[in-house]
């Protein structure tokens, strides 16, 4: 999938009926959860990014200029944060430490002016606690934590574990939660063989009705300021001027690929 794909015109019919198809029983932070994992993981994401959100949680957290890590502390906090929470996403990162502003995470907030690795993981520790929790609450019924990937996983071990997932994906209502290595895996083995218009109608319709309903779902939650209305409205003009780019881009095609794992797993439970 290249960018140039993401020129082609959405069919506004099919848009809605995917949105349509999509029923979330999901509220508060555990949409903010589901849209927040759609995303780009860290481990795959630019330096300038991490660095973004840790500016913003910064200021979120009313740290004092002066007591900001310096350039070469920020090196090692982005190295901590990579090697250790690189299969999260830095939406994650929002929302663990706006969870924790709020209180709504059992985890000491204030860094007595010293933003250090260890306070970063005492916040997103905390989250992770939370969000294996949370994870109940998603449009799911059998899964019980948060998946991530086996390190040195083997052929044999990534065919057992898509296998498992050939059930799981029975009771699952939106494909975000489909782990992302499985659909480059499926395609080196020649297991999911997509043409060029499968590829165009899960990048420029599938994918985007997904993206535009998480994201709707979680503007209600948060209100009409909520920082997810305004990703919602740049990502429709940009929709709407026929030109999707920048981070928009890479979330679309990871969400593309998880939506044809998710029909592959469906059409071929039997074969299990």
């Amino acid at each position: 999938m290249d960018n140039n794909q993401l020129m082609a015109s959405i069919q506004e019919k099919n848009l809605a009926q995917v949105q349509q198809e999509l029923r979330l029983p999901v509220v508060g932070d555990e949409l903010g959860l589901l849209t927040a994992i759609e995303n780009t993981k860290i481990n795959k994401s630019p330096v300038e990014e991490i660095k973004q959100v840790l500016r913003l949680i910064l200021i979120k957290i009313g740290l004092r200029s002066q007591n900001w890590p310096s350039d070469e502390e920020k090196l090692v906090l982005i190295e901590h944060i990579v090697k250790n929470y690189g299969n999260h996403t830095c939406e994650e990162i929002k929302l663990a430490f706006d969870m924790a502003i709020a209180g709504r995470l059992d985890v000491e907030v204030n860094c007595y002016e010293n933003f250090s690795c260890l306070y970063f993981s005492g916040i997103m520790n905390a989250y992770r606690g939370w969000a294996k929790e949370a994870y109940h609450h998603l449009p799911k019924s059998n899964l019980t934590k948060i998946e991530n990937v086996p390190v040195g996983t083997s052929d044999e071990e990534m065919a057992e574990w898509i296998d498992d997932w050939r059930v799981k994906v029975k009771s699952i209502t939106n494909p975000v939660l489909i782990p992302n290595m499985f659909y480059d895996w499926l395609v080196s083995k020649g297991e999911l063989n997509l043409t060029k218009e499968q590829k165009l109608d899960y990048l420029n319709c599938q994918a985007v009705a997904v993206r535009i309903y998480n994201l709707s779902e979680l503007a209600k939650q948060e209100g009409e300021h909520g920082e997810s209305r305004k990703q919602l409205n740049d990502f429709n003009t940009m929709r709407n001027a026929g030109v999707i780019e920048g981070i928009e881009v890479e979330r679309l095609k990871e969400i593309a690929k998880k939506i044809a794992v998710f029909d592959y797993l469906k059409n071929n439970y039997n074969e299990a």
